[in-house]
């Protein structure tokens, strides 16, 4: 599975896609039955949680459910963008050549079912509304610039800004209304261009968590001013991770100190404040992977910084 948007309207329901193309919506009560009963399904075996099986999307990258459950967005190494009707599985119709490179993520804004973004290899991301007149909805309401390839977009859980990763560092904020540039916020880079970066809104926008695919530490940014508060070693998360320090694991490998790990993605805690779960991934062996969670109230996760804490 290479990504996933989990719907608002149906809790229990999430849509899952992959990069061979396939597009399916689940019930995630079904799943866990099943998990419990017989264990993570091997690949290709029917499953009872699959409740509809939707339109093809090749080299697939991202998936994206707006506000109302009604609408459904698919991209990936394509410059298109394929929307579908969510209550009856329909292609409805594909935007086409709305990048001059792969769109590698999408997404809906939390509270407008006609807004979305996209975020693309031509180091664009662009801002759409689905109300706009005209054939296939070809022109953006904005464009924002990046100086990198733009691995990914988010909105702010308000839809105020708009924050773009691009790669080597390049985290930038936009204000969505006024179509201006926020700020930039202030990571460094470590100058290669397959330094891929994610970034995330965390406690209800205040801060921002970033990981690059070439690092093995995530940094804690101020979204207000950009400034950098702190570094945290995911490796070092790992090495110390138990139930009493509030970091959790899903294997029992301690890395080296070094840099034979890198962080594949994160994602802010949904429920739980100044906490972020990071996918770690390992160079050696090449087939280990961590999901962890770190608690940033909690001293032995950091990598210190400065004497600054949020």
């Amino acid at each position: 599975v290479s990504t996933q948007s989990t719907g608002r309207s149906h809790a229990d329901m999430f849509v899952a896609g992959s990069t061979d193309g396939l597009v399916r919506v689940y019930s995630a009560d079904t799943l866990r039955d099943e998990f419990a009963r017989h264990g993570v399904p091997s690949h290709g075996r029917p499953t009872a949680a699959c409740r509809a099986t939707l339109p093809h999307f090749r080299r697939l990258t991202s998936v994206a459910v707006n506000s109302s459950d009604e609408r459904l967005l698919t991209s990936g190494y394509s410059r298109d963008v394929q929307m579908c009707d969510l209550t009856t599985g329909q292609l409805l119709e594909r935007f086409e050549d709305v990048h001059a490179g792969n769109i590698n993520v999408l997404k809906f804004a939390n509270h407008s079912p006609h807004l979305f973004a996209t975020s693309s290899f031509d180091s664009t991301v662009k801002l759409w509304d689905l109300r706009t007149p005209g054939p296939s909805t070809a022109t953006p309401q904005h464009t924002f610039q990046s100086d990198g390839p733009v691995v990914m977009c988010t909105f702010s859980s308000n839809d105020r800004f708009i924050m773009s990763s691009a790669s080597d560092n390049e985290v930038r904020i936009y204000d969505v209304a006024q179509r201006t540039e926020h700020c930039r916020l202030q990571d460094r880079p470590v100058h290669r261009e397959d330094n891929y970066t994610r970034a995330y809104f965390v406690n209800g926008d205040r801060f921002a968590v970033v990981g690059s695919c070439e690092q093995r530490t995530v940094r804690v940014f101020e979204t207000d001013s950009g400034a950098q508060l702190r570094d945290v070693d995911v490796g070092h998360a790992v090495e110390v991770g138990d139930a009493e320090n509030g970091t959790s694991t899903l294997c029992n490998y301690s890395y080296p100190n070094d840099q034979t790990i890198y962080v594949q993605s994160l994602r802010g805690h949904p429920s739980r404040e100044f906490c972020f779960m990071a996918l770690i991934k390992s160079y050696y062996p090449p087939s280990l992977y961590y999901m962890v969670e770190v608690d940033l109230m909690k001293r032995e996760a950091w990598h210190e910084r400065n004497e600054l804490y949020i």
